[in-house]
């Protein structure tokens, strides 16, 4: 890092920090941050796009979730309480 000045390396930080945790205005994220997001395994998050429940966009060999339509899609699969 031989010749960068102090602003430079801020914004190195930065970019790093904006790639490594997704940014909380867009809803897309990829399959372990959406594991993460239901506190499943990214197996879990394959079989369910396997089964069609989980919406996303694949794209080459990149896959995006909106979390917010996965959200939606999750609704479907709720079960009532038995204690209703």
């Amino acid at each position: 890092m031989i010749g960068l000045n102090v602003a430079e390396l801020e914004n190195m930080d930065e970019r790093k920090r904006q790639t490594a945790t997704p940014d909380s205005s867009s809803p897309w994220r990829n399959k372990k941050q959406l594991a993460d997001h239901y506190g499943c395994s990214i197996r879990t998050i394959e079989n369910l796009m396997r089964g069609r429940v989980l919406p996303f966009v694949k794209i080459r060999r990149f896959i995006r979730f909106n979390v917010i339509e996965c959200d939606k899609a999750m609704e479907k699969y709720k079960q009532r309480s038995a204690l209703l």
